[in-house]
């Protein structure tokens, strides 16, 4: 990748999330887990320590230098709301960590869009076969980077982080009028 690319961002978002960066020729550079610890009794919460170095890494990814602040990296986080039957804790804990990770994009000065998950998944997902938005996502992203590892049950948050990135660039080079 040269200095003159694009590194776009897709989070997906809360305890369980993930977080992926794909370069502007939609080259798979990572995609993670949200690091997490341990907090009070059984509950989990953001590291943002390590979220910050891991999302740092992956701009910088040892090859582009200077990209924050310059327009060269962009982000995407899924939005997302409650869901029936959420406790009214699990869904504080849930928005924490939606506002933790909006607030380290702003923190690093990178612009994002924030996509409802039907219109990524429209755009992402409308040829591939499946039960499930899960499923689908994973078959869909195993087809455009064969180096994600897919192998857990809870990789689908990284296939749908990869694909929300996925969906940056696209909505991105489309309002630039460049297409696909």
């Amino acid at each position: 990748m040269e200095n003159e690319g694009r590194v776009y961002i897709g989070i997906d978002p809360g305890i369980s999330g993930a977080v992926a960066a794909i370069t502007e020729a939609g080259d798979l550079i990572a995609a993670h887990h949200i690091p997490t610890l341990q907090a009070k009794g059984k509950r989990r919460e953001v590291n943002v320590g390590a979220l910050r170095t891991l999302v740092t890494g992956m701009i910088g990814h040892g090859r582009v230098k200077g990209m924050i602040g310059h327009g060269r990296v962009m982000g995407a986080v899924e939005r997302v709301g409650a869901r029936p039957g959420q406790g009214v804790v699990s869904m504080y804990r849930f928005g924490k960590a939606c506002g933790l990770l909006e607030g380290l994009l702003l923190g690093l000065g990178v612009p994002y869009i924030t996509p409802l998950p039907r219109s990524w998944q429209a755009a992402m997902l409308k040829d591939v076969e499946g039960e499930t938005p899960k499923i689908r996502a994973v078959i869909a992203a195993s087809r455009l980077w064969g180096n994600l590892d897919l192998t857990l049950k809870k990789d689908h948050n990284k296939a749908d982080a990869a694909l929300i990135a996925m969906y940056a660039r696209q909505e991105h080079l489309q309002s630039i009028g460049r297409g696909d």
